[in-house]
């Protein structure tokens, strides 16, 4: 005769707290780690988006003061100056005036004229003085937002060189670009 042996087929309590116990850490270990990938994800793609923000701007920036004709932002005055305005070297034909600076959190260029009231359409140096003695005045030709998210722009001069240091920041990165750009007639 065959004894029957007293096999049961399952789990113990201890075994089943221990695999619910195991499960729960591997689920919270597994979404911690999930969430810290987007936010680095995302600090990511701030930081790029910023980057390239001040990339396209830097580019634009110092191309054209390395091919502007005059510096007339006056840093004898002023170590650093949060705006720079300069005199466009494109065209030869017309004196025309381009303006740096940060609004809000955009950066902002104009292109400037002057010109005598006495004499409109024609445009002349800013410096210039007409024969009663009066300076120009000041002709906003277009203006246009550059790039976003400047939450300090300054220039400063010396030896030829235009120093630019930027700081853009949004929700998710800070960034700090230094940059020098060199002055054709200097």
């Amino acid at each position: 005769m065959k004894k029957k042996k007293n096999i049961k087929n399952g789990f113990t309590l201890i075994e089943t707290i221990v695999a619910i116990s195991l499960f729960t850490i591997v689920i919270l270990v597994s979404g911690s780690m999930f969430t810290m990938s987007q936010k680095i994800y995302k600090k990511g793609c701030a930081l790029s988006e910023l980057a390239q923000n001040a990339r396209i701007s830097l580019d634009k920036i110092s191309r054209e003061l390395r091919q502007s004709n005059d510096l007339i932002t006056d840093f004898s005055a002023v170590a650093t100056s949060s705006e720079i305005i300069f005199q466009d070297g494109h065209d030869n034909n017309e004196i025309i005036y381009i303006e740096y600076f940060a609004s809000s959190t955009n950066l902002i260029r104009k292109n400037l004229a002057y010109e005598f009231s006495t004499d409109p359409g024609v445009y002349v140096h800013c410096y210039s003085i007409d024969i009663f003695g009066q300076p120009p005045g000041e002709v906003l030709l277009e203006e246009r937002i550059i790039g976003e998210y400047f939450n300090i722009l300054e220039f400063s001069f010396s030896n030829g060189l235009v120093n630019i240091y930027l700081n853009l920041n949004n929700t998710h990165a800070n960034l700090e670009i230094n940059s020098k750009a060199h002055i054709r007639n200097w």
